[in-house]
């Protein structure tokens, strides 16, 4: 009854400041995306605080702007915003094919909602509501608390043991707020990569700031160190160095950033635990070579439409030979969950998309902000070539504020981040 009750006044209090400031809401919600993990039931219908959320901040928006909002803003007529139209409404085609012809349909039609449909509703929400560089400084600020937050918790979780779930107690790798220690370095490698390249790119940050930063910088590396996460650990020094080789900065600045970065990838190459995840000698890396030798038997018979949504643990069983490890929901590497839960037109959509992406960023490489994205992008990509960095309900909406903002890179009141003062 109080947990019902506490629900209720918080969403309330949600809706009531979307109404009253709706660009602080949205820039609240940016901070809020781990709170899928409060689940609950709306009569027969199960649902999160992220969802719900969503919701709300998608009923005010719509009560408050035409339905052919973009069609009337000039920056959604040009040829490059046609071209971002039109690969998302074939993501989204696929994805609703996808759940055509799933397994299980009810099951699908949740991954439907959850990792498209409300993603891109948040990134169509932001790209309407955020036209200053401000606003999408604030959306990072927000983002970056939310990160801490959870940081600071796995710390403190480390020496507590508090809420460890017992599979990973003798290992002691956190798991923060989240169920599995890998969900501690998918949600905070982009973030942290984001952190080091807006301090290697903006000189003129003020003490107090610059120091804030560096110590968040700091807690995020610590508990992806604490998560064992090494894949977050190798990826991030691997895209900040591809960022700051594209980025043109100082030559010194450039030199001395470049060398730090690949001493500290030696360093964590020269690790044990991590040299062996990375050839992927350990247990899970076996695991993962055997689990993609049958992902692509598997799709030798289904190659046009893979498992469907939600389908690849049932579809996959019948090519399971190894018993020495159990069926995961996705096969660990982001081409091939691509491949499997979209089929061909899922994976034709994600390679357009990620074309786009690259295009529009290249072409502001001179802009911060365009390098605080890349790092980003490139951090999941890596990260993604042995996990899942998407198909999880606060990825997926971390990726669509991302390409929110990568979008937003071609307006023209959209320059740097303004984090100097």
């Amino acid at each position: 009854m109080l947990y019902s009750l506490a629900l209720t006044i918080i969403l309330a209090a949600f809706a009531y400041l979307s109404w009253r400031n709706f660009r602080a809401a949205l820039i609240l919600f940016c901070g809020l995306l781990p709170t899928y993990l409060i689940r609950f039931s709306i009569g027969p219908y199960p649902s999160t605080m992220l969802e719900t959320l969503t919701i709300i901040l998608f009923i005010i928006w719509l009560s408050r702007h035409s339905y052919l909002v973009f069609w009337q803003d000039k920056n959604f007529l040009s040829t490059n915003a046609k071209r971002w139209q039109l690969a998302f409404l074939f993501l989204l085609a696929s994805a609703f094919f996808a759940a055509a012809h799933a397994p299980n349909v009810f099951a699908a039609l949740g991954i439907l909602k959850a990792y498209y449909l409300e993603p891109l509703i948040i990134g169509a929400i932001t790209l309407s509501t955020f036209k200053k560089p401000a606003d999408w400084a604030a959306a990072f600020f927000s983002l970056s608390v939310s990160a801490v937050l959870i940081s600071i918790f796995g710390i403190f979780q480390y020496f507590t043991a508090l809420g460890l779930p017992t599979a990973w107690l003798a290992e002691r790798r956190i798991t923060s707020v989240f169920d599995f220690p890998n969900a501690v370095g998918l949600f905070l490698a982009p973030i942290l990569s984001m952190l080091i390249v807006v301090l290697a790119t903006h000189k003129q940050l003020s003490s107090k700031l610059k120091l804030s930063l560096i110590s968040s910088t700091i807690l995020i590396l610590i508990a992806i160190i604490l998560a064992k996460t090494e894949a977050a650990l190798v990826a991030v020094p691997i895209a900040l160095l591809i960022t700051l080789l594209i980025g043109k900065a100082h030559r010194t600045t450039k030199l001395v950033s470049v060398t730090l970065i690949i001493l500290a990838l030696i360093g964590a190459l020269s690790l044990p635990s991590i040299k062996s995840k990375i050839l992927l000698t350990d247990l899970s890396g076996t695991a993962r070579t055997q689990m993609w030798h049958e992902t692509l038997t598997m799709l030798r018979d289904h190659p046009i439409f893979g498992a469907g949504l939600s389908g690849f643990p049932t579809v996959i069983s019948p090519y399971h030979d190894a018993s020495y490890f159990e069926i995961f929901q996705y096969p660990h590497n982001i081409f091939l969950n691509i491949w499997v839960e979209l089929g061909l037109p899922g994976l034709l959509a994600f390679f357009i998309i990620s074309l786009l992406t690259l295009k529009t960023l290249w072409q502001h490489r001179q802009n911060p902000k365009a390098l605080i994205l890349l790092a980003a992008f490139l951090t999941i990509v890596i990260h993604g070539l042995v996990d899942v960095p998407f198909f999880k309900n606060d990825l997926a909406m971390l990726t669509a504020l991302l390409l929110a903002a990568t979008i937003s890179l071609n307006s023209q009141q959209s320059h740097t981040l303004p984090l100097a003062s």
